[in-house]
């Protein structure tokens, strides 16, 4: 894309050797961004008092609500790619009494096949939960039929989801490796009701979205920034490594506002689909499986992420201090998240990151029995509010037990 050839907005020295060196990784997103990355538009707001902008009125049934959608979601606000597609299950569960059953499964099942031939990706996403639903049920059939890939979340409260709408959910994970479970009362915590899911288990405010992903390469930070020892990398690497790679984030969110004007001529904003105030930016890391083995390496242990206590004890610090630095460098326009702070995200990973493991995963093959693994990776996602996309292995015969698989989940989440 030609906006990829623009130079990179001005910042420090130190923090142009950051990039340089490939300790922080800007993700494909160019030097400098001409839109936000991540959008979670109001889309409610859209079916319910239409647009200006689209011309369209409010949506009177479900064919209409669907047509609404199909129209948003092709002129979405960021690469085109409509990275949220909305809380469906509340979006359209109230039409579905403005046609009969027949019709709504037969008009469910064509927008659910646009959606995946017109958007072949699997970050465009979807959520529904935690409450029961008609419409996400309908959903997680059709899905399953059509096999597509689509993605979709399902934000699980077990006291509030029932047991047999997750079983459909867990017996769509076996075939799909979908819908993720998404942790319901850790989210409200961490963002309120008004939340979304969106692309590779990013979280956000409705409303609202995320600026920009950089990564932090941990491999890299530890090898090139630290003297070897788990002492350097806590005491002084991280606290002096967290302004500059806020200045990065920053330099990247003052593009979007101030020189691209994106909030300024934007009918999303205009119509109240999009909230300024409800943006912030993600500070994403990424090789913390390689960074905490090198070290307990020079320090002649030897001990190996997810296998041992000592690894995975320094592990935990090494995340936690880097949230608790990042709270301390205010972040421009970032007012969505902490009163104007950046926030830490685990991605699922991509295929060029070569001999480095996506989050904060144990690297594949090295995994623990599964108590063990979910032991040592869900202490991280506590300091992660951005969303961790993690993935666990079953045994095959779990297939013929699902209520033994929801059971994990419960106890994981717990």
């Amino acid at each position: 894309m030609a906006v990829r050839t623009l130079a990179y907005p001005p910042v420090s020295d130190q923090a142009k050797a950051l990039i340089r060196d490939e300790v922080i990784d800007l993700i494909f997103e160019g030097p400098a961004p001409f839109h936000p990355r991540y959008v979670a538009p109001h889309f409610d707001k859209l079916l319910n008092e239409g647009s200006d902008f689209l011309e369209l009125g409010p949506a009177q049934d479900l064919h209409q609500a669907v047509a609404h959608l199909l129209t948003a979601y092709h002129y979405f606000p960021s690469e085109g790619l409509p990275v949220f597609l909305g809380r469906l299950d509340e979006l359209l569960e109230p039409y579905l009494e403005t046609v009969s059953e027949k019709t709504a499964r037969s008009v469910l099942r064509s927008f659910w096949l646009m959606v995946d031939r017109l958007n072949p990706s699997a970050f465009a996403h979807a959520n529904i939960g935690p409450q029961d639903s008609r419409l996400g049920r309908l959903l997680l059939e059709v899905d399953r039929e059509l096999k597509t890939i689509t993605n979709l979340s399902l934000r699980y409260d077990p006291a509030i989801t029932p047991d047999d709408f997750a079983l459909q959910a867990i017996e769509n994970q076996l075939q799909l490796a979908k819908p993720y479970f998404v942790n319901h009362p850790l989210m409200v915590d961490s963002w309120g009701e008004g939340y979304a899911i969106a692309s590779c288990y990013n979280a956000m405010r409705l409303g609202g979205g995320i600026f920009t992903l950089v990564r932090l390469n941990l491999k890299e930070m530890v090898m090139q920034l630290s003297d070897g020892s788990a002492t350097d990398v806590l005491e002084r690497v991280i606290p002096a490594l967290a302004p500059q790679y806020v200045e990065i984030i920053n330099s990247r969110a003052r593009f979007i506002v101030e020189e691209v004007g994106w909030f300024e001529h934007n009918w999303w904003v205009k119509e109240g689909l999009i909230e300024p105030d409800k943006f912030t930016a993600y500070a994403g890391i990424f090789g913390l499986a390689e960074a905490v083995n090198w070290l307990m390496e020079q320090s002649g242990n030897g001990a190996q992420f997810g296998a041992d206590p000592a690894a995975n004890a320094l592990a935990q610090e090494i995340i936690a201090r880097i949230e608790a630095e990042l709270e301390q460098c205010p972040a421009d326009y970032c007012s969505g998240w902490h009163s104007g702070r950046v926030n830490c995200h685990a991605q699922v990973g991509i295929n060029t990151d070569v001999d480095v493991t996506p989050g904060v995963r144990v690297p594949s093959g090295d995994e623990p029995a599964l108590y063990e693994h979910i032991l040592c990776e869900a202490p991280l996602h506590a300091n992660i509010p951005g969303g961790v996309s993690t993935i666990l292995e079953f045994d095959q015969t779990a297939q013929k037990n699902p209520q033994a698989l929801l059971d994990i989940v419960k106890g994981a989440m717990d």
